[in-house]
C-alpha cells in the first residue's frame, strides 16, 4: 500500500501520517489491534492527517476527515463513519473529538462538500448517537463529560443529569413487570390506594 504526500510535507510528518493511516486503514478493514483505533484517531485529528495525503485522482489534499474516511483505497480509508464509531465508542474524548471534526465544528471551511451532505443522513450524525452525546457533554457540561471520561457515570446518565436528554418513562409493559413481582400485600395495597385515589 501506498500513497502520495503533499510537496511541503516534512519526511518526519510523511512518516507519521504514514503510520496514522497505516493503522487506520488495517483496522478498519481487518479489524486487526482494534484496542489501539482510539489512540491512532486520536492523532490522526491532532495532526489533521488527511491534509497531508493526496489522492491520485484530485491531485490535491484531502478537504476533511471523511473525505479521507470515505475514499477508496489506498489513498483514502474506504470506510464509514459507523464503523470508526464501532471502534472508539469505548473512549469518550476520542469519540468527542470524532463528533466535532465529522460535523464541521473544528473549524473546517471545506466542510460543506457533498461527502458532507450524503454522510450527514447516516445514523452516526444524529442526535440520539454516543457521539453526538459525549460532544455535546464535553461543550456544556465539561465535569460531567470528565465523568463518563473517567468511568463514572455512563453517557446517557450524564446527558439526562445535564438536561441534553430526558429521563425516558417506562412503558406499561415494565409496570405490569413490577406489579407481578410485588407481593400480595404490596399488591393489595396499591390496589387500595388505586381506589382510593380515584385513578381511571
Amino acid at each position: 500500500m501506498t500513497i502520495d504526500f503533499a510537496s511541503d510535507v516534512p519526511d518526519s510528518r510523511a512518516r507519521r501520517v504514514w503510520r496514522v493511516h497505516s493503522g487506520c486503514s488495517k483496522t478498519l478493514k481487518w479489524g486487526d489491534m482494534a484496542d489501539h483505533l482510539p489512540e491512532v484517531i486520536r492523532e490522526a485529528i491532532e495532526i489533521r492527517a488527511w491534509e497531508s495525503i493526496v489522492p491520485r485522482k484530485t491531485g490535491k489534499p484531502f478537504p476533511s476527515l471523511l473525505a479521507w474516511l470515505t475514499h477508496h483505497a489506498p489513498d483514502g480509508l474506504q470506510s464509514t463513519p459507523e464503523r470508526v464509531e464501532h471502534f472508539i465508542a469505548k473512549d469518550p474524548e476520542v469519540l468527542a473529538m470524532w463528533r466535532k471534526e465529522t460535523t464541521g465544528k473544528a473549524g473546517n471551511p471545506n466542510f460543506g462538500n457533498a461527502i458532507h451532505n450524503n454522510i450527514m443522513n447516516s445514523k452516526s450524525q444524529q442526535g440520539t448517537s454516543k457521539a453526538y452525546t459525549v460532544e455535546r457533554l464535553s461543550r456544556e457540561a465539561p465535569a460531567l463529560f470528565r465523568a463518563v471520561c473517567d468511568g463514572e457515570m455512563s453517557a446517557n446518565a450524564a446527558a439526562i443529569q445535564a438536561g441534553i436528554r430526558k429521563k425516558p418513562r417506562r412503558g406499561l409493559a415494565a409496570i405490569k413487570k413490577d406489579i407481578l413481582a410485588l407481593s400480595d400485600r404490596d399488591r393489595g395495597a396499591l390496589v387500595a390506594w388505586i381506589k382510593s385515589e380515584k385513578i381511571r
